[in-house]
């Protein structure tokens, strides 16, 4: 068929499907779509046909809510989950304080482990006596962490619902990615406005949430939702939409993804005639060793810096120029490989270490000094005796004040810290500078200036959505891909033992990584399997053989010798 005749009707065809989702008039709606398939102007035509502000957008990261926000922002409030539900819980329990280590507190406290509290929050069985025990530690501690700021929502919700706030319309994206805890918390929303969940189960990757598309399939065929289709990828190039729908296929025909939403992912190609005809294959790029991928890695990216740096700085796009994805142990083998590249790469992301987690304890008891999880986190963080600490924590079983139970010399000098904090905070000239000296006597000089940064700076510990530019190059795991879409993506050590795990027994979340790692490309993607990784004998992942081999551009194994010969060639047919 004519290309002119076949981008007219997508038009059209596309545009059908939007609308059909605009005009119903459900209070309850679904939408199962693949990625780039126009979820978000859906959402936005939905919420300026509403004609009102009174709208609320949830999902479930923040980088997704960034997004949302730079083109929702004037038309709803756009939140996580998580944040939307502790805005409640502030104003239900506004003593209690929000401790994201609150886990591992709970799990020194009990010898009970973290992981195991996490997963009977997100399977939600309270029933569970250890569910109960870590509710009794928080209650006594009156501090909650994320997923119990849920729990004590919901709950408080079911007998007085109207601490929720009505809406016009609720819009839940992602709701693949949620555990059945937050899915209980969503099914509440239902009472509170007219609502629409976005997912899609093919991109159902977060193990340990224990759901993995389930509750979105259940809603799906549920026939309380009236369910709705957006086929059309505007996002990546034709090969790669083909590519993704040939994996479904040989996933299915060998039994897995069971139960998975049949749905249609099909190629829009108005306007992405230029990228798919520059970038009409999926370039596998075979190299001999983790050595000679570095080099390739490098000499690439700076080419395609050299070359679209300046045009990508113009565009002012809220996007990476390039995206690395790879399993942790590959993103922390090449990071420093990459040295030359630093510059044009995000950060890490800032982790709270030991001197910032001290600061917020001390932050704590500024508000009140005998408050309990104050006094837990300076034990934590400044730690005494095994014996000591043991005691205490049996003790503070009976309701006990842990101030009461710490030993005197222990609460002096934090008491003594948080008054120089305290002179810190309200003092100038030389009080100040005398408060300093004397901190640094108690503490040291590195801990001395984290306090007094963490202090005296002007802090906002609640990330703004920011439309800026973020670093050309990023690099991340392929759960740490969600939400993000880039010009050229590099999948690293596509490898049988890597992804997947164990090619013999593969499992449906890693079918379902290896498919958002491709789709997160806008023009070019490179797949990088590496044969010896430091001496390590590896093999190309298993999914590369799902894909039509048409639609594949297969190198053969480049050695550093090799990439060093490819790029000189490469110089040379430029200049």
């Amino acid at each position: 068929m004519n290309t002119a005749v076949v981008s007219n009707d997508q038009q059209i065809d596309r545009q059908a499907y939007t609308q059909i989702i605009i005009d119903s008039t459900a209070a309850k709606k679904v939408i199962v779509a693949g990625p780039g398939t126009g979820k978000t102007t859906t959402f936005e035509l939905i919420l300026k046909q509403s004609g009102t502000q009174n709208n609320l957008v949830l999902t479930f990261i923040n980088r997704l809510v960034n997004d949302l926000n730079c083109r929702l922002s004037d038309l709803a409030k756009v939140c996580t989950l998580h944040k939307f539900c502790m805005g409640i819980f502030n104003r239900q329990f506004p003593d209690w304080y929000m401790v994201s280590m609150l886990g591992a507190i709970i799990s020194e406290d009990t010898g009970v482990k973290e992981d195991i509290f996490n997963e009977l929050f997100h399977k939600l069985d309270e029933r569970n006596p250890l569910f109960k025990l870590y509710l009794k530690r928080a209650t006594y501690y009156k501090a909650i962490s994320f997923n119990d700021s849920i729990f004590r929502i919901l709950k408080k919700a079911t007998i007085t619902p109207s601490i929720i706030p009505d809406y016009d319309n609720i819009l839940i994206d992602e709701y693949q990615d949620f555990s059945a805890l937050e899915v209980a918390f969503i099914k509440q929303l239902e009472s509170h406005g007219k609502i629409l969940i976005v997912g899609d189960d093919d991109q159902a990757i977060y193990v340990k949430k224990y759901d993995l598309g389930t509750s979105l399939r259940n809603l799906y065929h549920s026939g309380i939702y009236q369910p709705f289709d957006l086929p059309y990828c505007s996002r990546c190039p034709k090969v790669i939409v083909d590519s993704v729908n040939d994996i479904v296929t040989e996933a299915t025909r060998k039994g897995h993804l069971n139960g998975r939403i049949a749905k249609q992912f099909i190629a829009y190609e108005p306007g992405k005639e230029l990228v798919n005809s520059n970038y009409p294959k999926l370039k596998v790029v075979n190299l001999a060793s983790a050595q000679a991928a570095a080099l390739f890695m490098n000499k690439l990216v700076s080419s395609i810096l050299e070359t679209e740096l300046e045009e990508y700085k113009q565009r002012q796009s809220n996007e990476p120029l390039i995206l690395i994805i790879g399993t942790k142990t590959y993103l922390t083998m090449f990071k420093n490989q990459f040295a030359d590249l630093a510059e044009y790469m995000e950060s890490d992301q800032l982790t709270a270490d030991e001197n910032t987690q001290i600061c917020d304890a001390y932050s704590i008891l500024l508000k009140d000094e005998n408050a309990n999880i104050g006094w837990r986190l300076l034990l934590y963080h400044d730690p005494i005796s095994k014996s000591k600490l043991k005691k205490i924590i049996e003790d503070s079983k009976n309701n006990v004040p842990l101030v009461d139970l710490v030993p005197d010399d222990y609460k002096q000098k934090h008491k003594m810290i948080i008054s120089l904090i305290r002179s810190l905070i309200t003092s100038t000239g030389s009080v100040k500078i005398t408060a300093e000296q004397s901190l640094e006597h108690l503490v040291g000089i590195f801990l001395k200036d984290h306090i007094v940064k963490y202090f005296t700076t002007e802090q906002s510990h609640d990330q703004i959505a920011s439309c800026e530019s973020p670093s050309p190059i990023q690099m991340v795991t392929y759960q740490g891909s969600k939400g993000l879409a880039a010009d050229y993506v590099f999948l690293l050590g596509v490898n049988n033992g890597d992804i997947p795990k164990d090619p013999t027994k593969i499992a449906d979340y890693e079918i379902c990584e290896f498919i958002v790692g491709l789709t997160r490309v806008k023009k070019e993607c490179y797949v990088l399997p590496i044969s010896n990784v430091y001496g390590e004998k590896k093999y190309r992942s298993v999914f590369l053989s799902w894909i039509t081999p048409q639609r594949v551009a297969n190198s053969r194994f480049l050695s550093k010798n090799d990439v060093v010969e490819l790029f000189r060639q490469c110089k040379t047919e430029k200049q």
